[in-house]
């Protein structure tokens, strides 16, 4: 399919550490002007899917500032321009503690379209070993939580994990065939 927008100029509205909000001044489809904002990361996003031999699952529970909510969710985390798999492995660590000596990619996925460029690239991690080490209160989380898809699932249902990412993850996860 082709692109039917043009881009005539771009500027940067805000930029931090984290995340730069770009303006575009654009052609739409119809052929009017227009501005388009919409915000890139620092590359792509990761997400592990660490599963280990009882085809249990691991998550992460954390306040997020934006919505005023705690969320359960599966480790993941910004690439910081890493190699994603190299990324993915550090958020694993970083969040939990574990390490994995078996890496799946599963699927490059858009994040927040129509208002980020950002790409998750999601990962399935499996023979893990706990190394009792992590950053997980420097990422602010509160919990780490080990659970059967089947709980997940229900979890899922009552509303208890609502990040979409992370039910996306776990949905795509019952589809798939895991072997030990």
């Amino acid at each position: 399919m082709k692109n039917s927008w043009k881009k005539i100029s771009s500027k940067i509205g805000y930029k931090d550490q984290w995340l730069t909000l770009r303006v575009d001044q654009v052609h739409k489809p119809g052929g009017r002007k227009g501005n388009y904002a919409y915000v890139h990361t620092n590359g792509p996003a990761v997400m592990v899917l660490a599963v280990d031999d009882h085809k249990n699952v691991y998550l992460v529970h954390q306040f997020r500032y934006p919505t005023q909510m705690c969320s359960w969710e599966l480790p993941a985390g910004s690439s910081d321009y890493q190699i994603p798999l190299k990324a993915a492995k550090r958020e694993l660590w970083e969040e939990t503690g574990l390490k994995a000596k078996s890496w799946k990619l599963i699927g490059k996925y858009q994040s927040f379209t129509g208002v980020s460029d950002e790409i998750l690239y999601l990962y399935l991690a499996k023979d893990l070993t706990q190394t009792g080490k992590d950053r997980k209160a420097e990422d602010g989380i509160m919990e780490i939580k080990k659970v059967s898809l089947k709980l997940a699932l229900k979890m899922i249902k009552k509303n208890q994990i609502t990040d979409i990412q992370t039910v996306a993850a776990l949905l795509l996860l019952k589809k798939i065939r895991i072997k030990k």
